[in-house]
């Protein structure tokens, strides 16, 4: 799903305090200064929603008398195509950063774009369907060593198509969850990060590694198991360059809905195709990207990335794999937490996609 751009940026603007962006509409806990909430209106279109308004908000705080940052904030917007999208990510942090925990509770009518499993139809031959579903995603670590967390993932969903292309795929072929279903996915993950950065990492590691099983009796519609791990390393030049290589990668058993497949695409995982573009079982990526000041707040990103899906991993070849590259700018809201507004245009074959959105895509 294409996430709400311009809440985003809105939102950042108001952790940081910036006028341009909201105005604080309250502070709660005047004698600690780290816990704030703010409010604001909402207004954004994209090709799958028209025009839409709604509001948003954050509570940013600390939990008394630790040192690490905790935020929760939500947002509800209503669409000319009648769509909702309500949801609430939080990342929560305690006791001296020992325990960590984040997530999503969400509940959305949206529409999304099919063009099949594995290696698609042409551009033009994509199917539109629409959904109703509440999503719950929670994640619960401890921490192991100085930059080791391990703990625990949920993840919940009860997927309503409510409406597809009578002379499309998910209406004429024996696709897997193409009368939607409910999934109720428990697993491990695990996170190394020993980022000098959390928003520009110059240096360090980033690893997530994750083990999810949907089955009767963890209470899917669905049977099958997921094995992802996403890792990224960075170094910064002498000349203050960042170069970033991250690789990507979803393996899975069984039989997992369409809608949840291993999934190419988007602002982050190969741009310049539409999120959900390619989807199968298996999925192998690398991305370089190549990250340079300019002047004042300006920067400057190249990017380029080279991935694919396939039903089997025997079945991986260069067939299966797609590059995609291009360029944006950065605008450093924070010059201290080095946050940044960045603006992707990707490129592939015979595609592009334009993205506007808060941090980098890894």
């Amino acid at each position: 799903m294409r996430l709400i751009l311009i809440a985003k940026v809105l939102l950042v603007g108001m952790i940081l305090g910036n006028t341009v962006f909201a105005q604080q509409a309250d502070s709660v806990n005047q004698d600690n200064p780290k816990n704030r909430v703010f409010a604001l209106p909402v207004a954004f279109f994209a090709p799958e929603t028209s025009w839409g308004f709604g509001g948003a908000g954050i509570y940013a705080f600390r939990i008394p008398g630790d040192t690490a940052d905790s935020q929760i904030q939500a947002i509800a917007v209503y669409t000319l195509q009648q769509q909702l999208l309500l949801y609430a990510p939080f990342q929560i942090r305690w006791d001296q950063n020992r325990y960590f925990s984040y997530g999503e509770i969400g509940y959305y009518q949206y529409v999304y774009q099919f063009y099949g499993i594995g290696n698609p139809a042409p551009l033009d031959a994509q199917e539109f369907y629409e959904v109703d579903f509440p999503r719950i995603r929670l994640n619960w670590l401890r921490r192991l060593h100085k930059n080791l967390f391990l703990g625990l993932r949920y993840w919940f969903e009860n997927y309503k198509i409510t409406e597809v292309d009578s002379d499309g795929l998910l209406a004429n072929e024996n696709i897997t969850g193409n009368q939607g279903g409910l999934n109720s996915s428990p697993g491990i993950v695990s996170i190394y990060d020993s980022r000098d950065n959390v928003f520009f990492p110059g240096r360090g590691w980033y690893v997530e590694t994750s083990l999810q099983h949907d089955n009767t009796w963890t209470g899917s519609d669905f049977n099958y198991t997921t094995f992802a791990v996403d890792a990224s390393t960075y170094f910064t030049t002498s000349w203050n360059h960042v170069i970033a290589l991250n690789g990507y990668g979803v393996f899975q058993r069984g039989e997992p809905p369409f809608h949840l497949l291993a999934a190419l695409g988007g602002g982050r995982k190969l741009r310049g195709y539409f999120e959900g573009r390619f989807r199968d079982k298996n999925l192998l990526l690398g991305q370089v990207a190549y990250r340079s000041p300019l002047f004042w707040r300006i920067g400057a990103v190249a990017f380029l990335g080279y991935g694919g899906v396939a039903p089997q991993i025997t079945d991986f070849s260069l067939n299966n794999f797609l590059l995609a590259g291009g360029a944006g700018l950065r605008f450093m809201l924070d010059t201290e937490k080095k946050i940044n507004v960045r603006i992707d245009a990707g490129f592939g074959q015979g595609t592009s996609g334009y993205y506007l959105t808060i941090g980098e895509a890894f």
